[in-house]
């Protein structure tokens, strides 16, 4: 199973059919010795030969039995010249064939006494071994006296017997437990899958989340205790790990300003400008951490808003910042509001985070174009080298830079696709005919137009 370890329900079935194998030879060792125990030399008559006879009688006209032999008592005959039968009705109607031995005549008259009978000549003739039985034909209930023919040996019949009683019900046991033992195991563990269905969706953001024990086995329950109580630990660390970079972004902010100033007052020169960039990466890295934080910990407000009204207001804020830096900027969208139920306020930051990224790695020329598509989508594309596709899959991962000598701290791009989820949509890099192109696609209420 390439390494893997079998499932629980295979394991339970395995063990079931070995255990029924093991029983299976037990019995057929004893049931050998009671084999080679038996007389190989003696004989019964065979259940066949009463069958056959059975068969065999039927009523005439007037009620009486008589043989009208098939093809199997035929044979029988055929093969066995000194076979005999005496048969008798319910209503007391007899019928008769070959030369029955005396004790026969005597016996079928105690008929109503007995239910079954083997017996065997303890002489060396063959005309004293019959069997005495009950079976039902053409004509009715019979009882049957038949012998002198039809035989089989004791090693056989008891061949026949150990098939019977335990061949046969071991391999039905068998294919029953291949059947019915795994479905049957998987419907007792439904509630652990379900758990680890639980477990499978449990991710950065699932922090406070417990794995229910109820309806579990026994055995089981401990084990997810431990997990909870593991989970919890967690939850308690990574809460202790952002309380820390919150407090520690917050203590950073003074004496960043204060190096800010000293910066400032030093003479002009390439060293100002390399301190300058530090300064401005540092103070980007806190604002941006302190940005998430407060994303994380804060509850989105669910207002009824234009994303034409939120995208204009943020290129008009952002028109002079972007001109500064070489760029123009544009904004293409439908004449109709497009409507989102969502968080100004992140939503806002989102696009913020958007175009300065633009900004930032657009080589500083050419048009950033903004477009809403009455989907609610929205595309951000510049006239920069772009994105390899290799580094697409990287880019909204925390503290991700494709240039490390850049003012990013590499928070932006996953603050936006954090509040992009949060409002039940997406983002990602599609190809464009140039530079780099982020579409946003955001969930419209229901009753927008869509393309």
């Amino acid at each position: 199973m390439s390494g893997r370890a079998q499932t629980l329900r295979w394991r339970i079935t395995r063990g079931l059919i070995l255990f029924q194998i093991v029983a299976f030879v037990v019995l057929s060792v004893i049931m050998l010795g009671l084999v080679f125990h038996a007389s190989f030399s003696g004989v019964i008559v065979s259940g066949e030969a009463g069958r056959a006879v059975a068969a065999s009688i039927v009523r005439n006209d007037d009620g009486a039995l008589v043989v009208r032999p098939t093809e199997s008592l035929q044979a029988i005959r055929e093969a066995s010249p000194a076979f005999w039968f005496i048969v008798e009705a319910e209503d007391g109607a007899r019928a008769m064939s070959g030369a029955p031995p005396a004790f026969a005549l005597n016996m079928i008259d105690d008929a109503p006494r007995l239910k079954a009978m083997d017996m065997r000549s303890a002489k060396d003739d063959p005309s004293l071994t019959a069997k005495f039985e009950r079976r039902s034909g053409p004509a009715g209930e019979l009882v049957l006296l038949v012998g002198g023919g039809a035989f089989i040996s004791d090693f056989k019949a008891t061949l026949l017997l150990a098939l019977m009683v335990i061949v046969v019900p071991v391999t039905v046991l068998i294919l029953l437990t291949l059947a019915i033992v795994p479905a049957f195991v998987r419907r007792s563990l439904a509630s652990i899958l379900d758990v680890s269905r639980q477990v499978a969706q449990i991710d950065y953001d699932s922090r406070g989340r417990q794995l229910p024990s109820n309806d579990l086995p026994d055995e089981i329950v401990p084990i997810i205790e431990g997990m909870n109580e593991a989970l919890s630990r967690l939850d308690a660390g990574i809460e202790a790990t952002e309380q820390f970079f919150m407090n520690a972004a917050h203590e950073l902010r003074t004496p960043i300003a204060i190096a800010q100033l000293r910066i400032d007052a030093l003479p002009d020169g390439p060293d100002r400008d390399n301190l300058r960039q530090i300064i401005r990466r540092l103070s980007a890295m806190a604002h941006q951490l302190l940005e998430i934080e407060r994303f994380r910990q804060g509850s989105l407000t669910h207002d009824r808003l234009d994303l034409g009204e939120i995208l204009s207001g943020v290129v008009a804020d952002l028109a002079p910042y972007a001109v500064a830096r070489g760029y123009d900027l544009s904004l293409d969208k439908p004449e109709q509001p497009v409507r989102i139920t969502g968080d100004r306020e992140s939503l806002d930051r989102m696009i913020i985070n958007v175009l300065q990224n633009a900004v930032q790695h657009g080589d500083g020329r050419g048009t950033i174009a903004v477009r809403l598509y009455p989907s609610g989508i929205i595309e951000v594309q510049d006239e920069g080298p772009g994105i390899p596709l290799e580094d697409r899959s990287h880019v909204f991962e925390p503290f991700y830079r494709r240039n490390p000598h850049g003012a990013g701290a590499g928070l932006g791009l996953k603050m936006v696709r954090d509040i992009a989820q949060a409002h039940g949509g997406d983002v990602a890099i599609v190809d464009g005919s140039f530079g780099a192109t982020f579409r946003i696609r955001l969930p419209v209420q229901h009753g927008q137009s869509t393309p």
